[in-house]
Formats: structure tokens, C-alpha cells, sequence
């Protein structure tokens, strides 16, 4: 009973997690990019879109390494090297998340707020709000990796 509720949660995490980045990367962002690609708005609402996916993204790879860990170490009669190296995605994937909720979303809500307040002073090189929003989705696309590779981890009999 137990293993299968993990099962089922393992599942959907990684259907939240794979799901949901390949939507903000293939659908919602050309999309906001394709309305009006002249100004630094849609860069602002990508941002924010980030944000409230990385929140997201972060408890459900939280919860997700969380049963991981208790099927390595409850349920597992033998220590199995797949879950090791799926549980170290996961960690690998939440410092990602970690990341860019700490050290990005910060200086990014920074840099928006600035040019939404002054437009007739220019930013600096290193302030461009593109900068910003070009690390986010690097990041994005890397857990997107990271969350295919434990999949694969996971289903493949070894």
C-alpha cells in the first residue's frame, strides 16, 4: 500500500516537473514573446511566470527526492544503485531550483522594477533584464534534462 502512494507521488512530481517545463518552454513562451516582442514587458511577465513555476517546481522536487529517500532507505531490500542516482538528480535539480529562487528571481525583480520606473535612463550591460531571463531558462531547460534522465533512471531495469 505504502509503495504504491509513493509510486503515485513519484509520478506526479515528475509529470509536474517534465509537464510543466516543456509548457513554459514550448507554449508559453514563444507565445508571450510573439505578442510584443519590441518592449521589455514580455521578458517582465516570463519572469514572473518563472518565479511562480520555480516555487512550484521546488516543492514538487522536494517532495519527490522525500520519497525517494524513504524508498531507498525503507523499502528497498537491497540499496539500489538506480535510486541513488535518482535521488541525486533530484538534489542536483532542487539546488538548480534553489538557485534561481535565491540568487536570480532577486536580481531579476530588481532589474524589471528598474526599468519599469525609469525608462529614460538606460541600464547597464550586466542589468539588462534579458540577462536574467536568459539564466532562468537555461536553468529551466537544464532541470528539464535533469527530470528526463531520472525518468529514463527510474524505468530502466538495472
Amino acid at each position: 500500500m505504502i509503495s504504491s502512494v509513493i509510486l503515485i507521488t513519484q509520478f506526479l512530481c515528475l509529470s509536474f516537473w517534465i509537464g510543466g517545463s516543456l509548457v513554459v518552454l514550448t507554449i508559453v513562451g514563444p507565445e508571450v514573446f510573439r505578442r510584443d516582442s519590441g518592449s521589455s514587458v514580455p521578458e517582465s511577465v516570463m519572469a514572473r511566470i518563472l518565479a511562480r513555476f520555480n516555487t512550484a517546481f521546488l516543492f514538487a522536487a522536494l517532495l519527490l527526492a522525500a520519497t525517494l529517500y524513504v524508498q531507498l532507505v525503507f523499502l528497498s531490500n537491497v540499496l539500489s544503485i538506480k535510486l541513488r542516482i535518482a535521488l541525486s538528480l533530484v538534489i542536483l535539480a532542487v539546488l538548480l531550483g534553489t538557485y534561481v529562487r535565491v540568487a536570480l528571481a532577486p536580481r531579476g525583480k530588481r532589474t524589471m522594477a528598474g526599468t519599469e520606473k525609469r525608462y529614460d535612463e538606460p541600464l547597464k550591460e550586466t542589468q539588462t533584464p534579458g540577462k536574467f531571463h536568459g539564466r532562468s531558462v537555461g536553468v529551466l531547460i537544464v532541470n528539464l534534462v535533469l527530470g528526463i534522465v531520472v525518468v529514463i533512471t527510474l524505468v530502466l531495469p538495472f
